[in-house]
């Protein structure tokens, strides 16, 4: 379906608010870059969330806007067809997705830099959504083999298509014990999460860790983010927790003010039995 153009009343220097099974609007006022409130109609959230344009160069947005085709125009045209597909499916499953915006440029960074990919490192996304994540670690590390976990196939079609050179899997990482020797993983070095941990229960964290810890080489390192406003959900605490009893070393970084919403990365080293 091609959105529809926004109402002409509609002032575009403030919020509107959309419901969920408005998507194609809350899509097109979203890449045009207004802030838009979701409010889910699922009841899967108990509230309203603001979200924000997504994170495009004013030089993109500017060819996005015009209907510019060549050079950036090209590629803003790619990170917003990831973007819209992202917030579809953030509208479809909120709780799944756990985000609701993709994640910045310096989230990004900061999550590749607590990383400390080195040479012959077997990388692991988990979760990867968008591709923000993703464009960091093969920009800066593309000797790297990186494996790409994705459960929804539209957004994992968009990393194929976005990012050829990473090995895509649509799936859920539980299902990593099934699927590694037809990926050719056999340890992993290197563990970069965009889950939404805290917005799942301690079993469902619990599958994801496990299904990791046989193929986490010795001095595996796994990194992760959350939201600063994510401890009132009460779930940060136990992922600390269930990465204590799995990890020899666990820390935070500083937060990352810059993200929209402000998140801090965690971080995890050293398998414990391994």
């Amino acid at each position: 379906m091609v959105p529809s153009e926004p109402r002409k009343d509609v002032d575009l220097r403030n919020p509107v608010t959309v419901h969920s099974e408005n998507e194609p609007r809350a899509e097109l006022l979203a890449v045009l870059g207004k802030p838009i409130h979701l409010i889910a109609t699922n009841n899967q959230l108990p509230r309203s969330l603001a979200i924000e344009p997504p994170a495009l160069a004013s030089k993109e947005s500017d060819d996005l806007r015009s209907g510019r085709s060549g050079g950036m125009g090209r590629f803003a045209s790619r990170r917003a067809v990831s973007t819209l597909q992202f917030l579809r499916d953030v509208a479809r499953s909120p709780v799944q997705m756990g985000a609701i915006a993709p994640s910045g440029r310096q989230l990004a960074r900061a999550m590749v830099n607590e990383a400390r990919v080195g040479p012959g490192h077997v990388v692991v996304e988990l979760g990867a959504g968008s591709g923000s994540f993703t464009r960091e670690l093969l920009a800066r590390h593309p000797d790297n083999p990186l494996t790409v976990f994705e459960l929804s196939a539209d957004l994992a079609a968009g990393l194929r298509r976005d990012f050829p050179r990473a090995q895509v899997v649509a799936a859920a990482v539980e299902d990593l014990p099934k699927v590694a020797a037809d990926l050719g993983i056999v340890r992993i070095d290197r563990v970069v999460s965009g889950l939404p941990w805290a917005l799942w229960s301690e079993a469902r964290q619990v599958g994801v860790l496990d299904a990791l810890a046989p193929y986490l080489a010795p001095g595996a390192r796994m990194v992760s983010f959350h939201y600063i406003h994510s401890r009132s959900l009460g779930r940060v605490a136990t992922t600390r927790r269930l990465l204590l009893e799995r990890f020899n070393h666990v820390t935070h970084s500083a937060p990352v003010w810059a993200n929209v919403p402000p998140a801090y990365v965690h971080i995890a080293d050293g398998p414990r039995g391994r």
